[in-house]
């Protein structure tokens, strides 16, 4: 595809003037266009410099390692009582273990013990457990593990 500059083609297209269906086409193929052209990355300014300013996933990862949820949750407190847990971010909870758990539902949906759960939090979120033990003395714990979404 030939590139014609500006002023060449300014210069074919002033008043009175009749470009020629070659002048036309080379018009035409000096520029990118919307739904036929992809923009080759070398061609986008400062692209390498704006991308360099950027995170990497693995930092991102790192980052988000440290804003985990880890919540130890006493049994002898919450047993057959609602217990209710603001989050602030949106996160997902990837794991529950319990000590002495029977059932575990959050906001009225049961959720699974002890393996690894993909259970989507919204951010400002109240999530209310409901814990039923297998207790009869006040001995147990509920471990909540989740991690802040990355996009």
């Amino acid at each position: 595809m030939a590139v014609t500059g500006r002023n060449i083609l300014k210069g074919w297209f002033k008043r009175l003037l009749k470009p020629t269906e070659a002048q036309f086409a080379a018009w035409i193929d000096s520029f990118w266009h919307k739904t036929e052209d992809l923009i080759p990355i070398d061609n986008i300014e400062d692209l390498s410099r704006i991308l360099g300013d950027k995170i990497d996933r693995q930092e991102i990862e790192n980052i988000t390692s440290q804003l985990a949820l880890e919540r130890k949750i006493p049994l002898s407190l919450f047993n057959g009582t609602p217990f209710e847990m603001f989050i602030g971010e949106e996160l997902t909870l990837y794991n529950i273990i319990s000590d002495n758990v029977k059932t575990l539902t959050i906001n009225g949906q049961n959720v699974a013990l002890d393996s690894d759960i993909s259970y989507e939090v919204p951010a400002k979120t109240i999530l209310t457990f409901l814990i039923e033990t297998t207790l009869t003395d006040s001995a147990g714990y509920l471990y909540v593990l989740g991690r802040a979404k990355v996009y």
